[in-house]
Formats: C-alpha cells, structure tokens, sequence
C-alpha cells in the first residue's frame, strides 16, 4: 500500500491541463496591421499578402480586428489559383494533432470558390457558395481536421486556393487558426494525457480510501 501512495505522489506532480495550446504563431493574425506584409510566423504562397481589419471590409465579427483574404490589397483583389498562405510547425513524429479555423468568402453573388487546407500530405477542399447576405456579409463557419499524425519533427500547415468561378470577387477569408496537440499513439498503445492522469489519480485515491475503511472495519471486528 505505501509503495501505490508513494506511485500516486509522483504521477501527481504532472501538470494537468484543460486545453492544448495553439502551436501557430500569430494564428489569429493580430500580430500585423499591414495590408502589404506577409503576417509574422506565416508565409506566403504565390504572392505577398498581408492582412484586412474587419471594419474596412465590414465582415461580420468574429474574432480580434484582422483576418486573412487571399487575393487582396497587395494583389489588387485579384485571385489566383495555387496562392495563399502556410506556416511550419514543430511537432512529433506519432503524435496527434487537430487543427481548427474559421473561414468564409467576399460573397460574390453566384460565385463560387474552392480552397484547399493542407497538414502534411494529407489535403481536404473547402468550398465558398455565395448566399444572398451581400459581399462581405456572410458570417464566418469554424471547422476543424482532427485525428492528423504527424510524421516528422515540422509539418508545414497551408491554404490555399484551387479554384473559382470568379477570380476576384469571392476570395477565400480565414481567421483563428487553431493547431493543437491532442494525444499521441505511443508504443505499443495509446498514452495517457495528463487530464487522463488527474482521473487515473482520482480513482486510485478513492480505491486507497476504500480499503483503509475496510481495514479500520475488520479492526473493529476483531477487537
């Protein structure tokens, strides 16, 4: 019993965490004002781009005062395919990794765009499909990749755009971009995460309380 007390002691020492931190830098794009400069820690894919503030497009609010739009000031507002933006990351090889981000499109009226979201080697393609809200007033969507597994010590994240009825008036829009650690696949198995150490902790704590009352019982008894 004291060699579990002693094993309890160590592993409470771990640090437990609510939420995984953003391995992005700059991720929600509040690092740089310029509409001419690459935004810090990213670069970019096929031309210099900087950053638009919410209040000079009039976009629905979402997050902070900058976003992301492909296509925009530095490019005159006109968009190509194959350009966009990326940044490397650290990260560990067998590791888990998820990454979220919000998005949406400068809303051209029957204009539709294709934008593609790389981790790794894996892709995924998004699509834009104006609705009937107005350039620049469709509300932003959040979605996420989960389940990605890195395979080396720097996956390079990226977005960029594939296609579009209208290169120009429907350009791609992103903001807080979220790339986390999740987990790990570990040798052999999965390893727990620290929130899954602090309820393994719990657990044994209340399997040693059981057995010390159970203990002090039979005491009682046996006097």
């Amino acid at each position: 019993m004291r060699g579990l007390i002693v094993l309890l002691a160590a592993l409470a020492t771990f640090p437990v965490t609510a939420q995984a931190a953003n391995l992005l830098v700059n991720g929600d794009f509040e690092a740089s004002t310029s509409n001419f400069t690459t935004p810090p820690g990213w670069f970019n894919i096929g031309h210099t781009e900087g950053v638009l503030s919410y209040s000079l497009v009039g976009l629905p609010a979402f997050d902070g005062d900058q976003v992301y739009v492909f296509g925009g000031v530095a490019s005159n507002g006109l968009l190509s395919a194959g350009e966009g933006i990326g940044q490397n990351v650290a990260t560990t090889a067998g590791d888990i990794y998820r990454l979220e981000f919000g998005f949406t499109g400068e809303n051209c009226p029957g204009c539709t765009t294709v934008f593609t979201v790389n981790i790794g080697s894996f892709s995924l393609d998004y699509s834009l499909v104006a609705d009937a809200s107005g350039f620049f007033k469709k509300p932003f969507t959040v979605t996420d990749i989960s389940g990605y597994v890195a395979t080396g010590g720097l996956t390079t994240l990226s977005f960029v755009a594939k296609s579009s009825t209208n290169f120009g008036n429907n350009d791609p829009i992103i903001d807080r971009v979220l790339f986390e650690r999740t987990g790990t696949t570990g040798v052999g198995g999965a390893i727990p995460e620290p929130t899954t150490w602090a309820l393994m902790l719990g657990g044994f704590g209340l399997v040693g309380s059981t057995l010390r009352q159970r203990r002090a019982a039979f005491r009682r008894i046996s006097a």
